[in-house]
């Protein structure tokens, strides 16, 4: 993938059910194809996805030697027939520039106004998912559906 992925655009009904939810899992795999997921909270600034890891977690480290990865965003229902979500692939990096990693602190901080920091937030890094696919998909009478 390039180093600047290109963003696409995202209906605005996909963009609102991002909003309102909160539990990102992310699957990353290394260069030898061994896989990883992961259970974030994260914050989205229109189609770009943003959660924030440890850089000596196995994810992170995926990350950078293996920048693809694959993302799902969806309700915890006790019907699962009637279960709903976004899933998509697309392009992470680490956020390097200061201005954006303000946006995306502010922007968590609205999100997830009773989660406060315990003082060990001195070594994460913010990444960000740039989607390249991004499909809505629910359960029907047990039957996957996608748009």
């Amino acid at each position: 993938m390039s180093t600047e992925a290109a963003v696409i655009t995202v209906p605005t009904h996909v963009l609102e059910y991002l909003r309102g939810q909160m539990k990102l899992t992310l699957a990353t795999a290394s260069t030898t194809g061994v896989p990883r997921a992961g259970a974030f909270m994260f914050v989205n600034v229109g189609p770009l996805i943003y959660f924030w890891t440890r850089p000596e977690t196995t994810i992170a480290k995926q990350i950078a030697q293996n920048p693809v990865v694959a993302f799902t965003v969806d309700d915890y229902v006790e019907d699962w027939s009637k279960t709903k979500g976004i899933q998509g692939s697309g392009e992470c990096r680490v956020i390097l520039a200061s201005a954006e990693i303000i946006n995306v602190v502010r922007a968590f901080s609205e999100k997830y106004p009773n989660v406060h920091s315990s003082g060990e937030t001195t070594n994460i890094s913010f990444y960000r998912i740039t989607p390249d696919t991004a499909a809505v998909h629910r359960q029907h009478r047990g039957r996957q559906f996608e748009r």
